[in-house]
């Protein structure tokens, strides 16, 4: 049993936001461990056979372009008017909520 929870940073999110997670969590970034420059439906396969728990993105697109239906992860979508990381930081604590409540495969906006 994994004691970490792993969590991929989609390339839309700044990597500063992977250091406010806390310890629990094993933070991924989608730009490195070969992940870089892969389009969204191969970042998502490859996060399935990689069994991380979460990606997290602040591409809005991606609710539109994928089908999630067959991932065994949520995709949390943050709703922020800039990707900059003095933006997302406020969605940590919402972000957290989500994913130690369980959150079911799909996709969750982060509001």
């Amino acid at each position: 049993m994994r004691s970490l929870v792993k969590i991929l940073l989609d390339e839309s999110v700044p990597i500063q936001l992977a250091s406010l997670f806390p310890a629990s969590y094993e933070v991924s970034l989608a730009n490195s461990g070969g992940r870089n420059g892969l389009k969204n439906g191969e970042l998502l396969s490859r996060a399935q056979e990689e069994e991380f728990d979460a990606l997290i993105t602040v591409d809005q697109g991606m609710l539109y372009q994928q089908d999630v239906a067959q991932l065994a992860f949520p995709v949390l979508v943050i709703d922020a008017p800039r990707n900059r990381v003095d933006y997302l930081q406020p969605f940590i604590s919402e972000i957290l909520r989500i994913l130690e409540s369980g959150a079911k495969p799909g996709f969750h906006n982060v509001v």
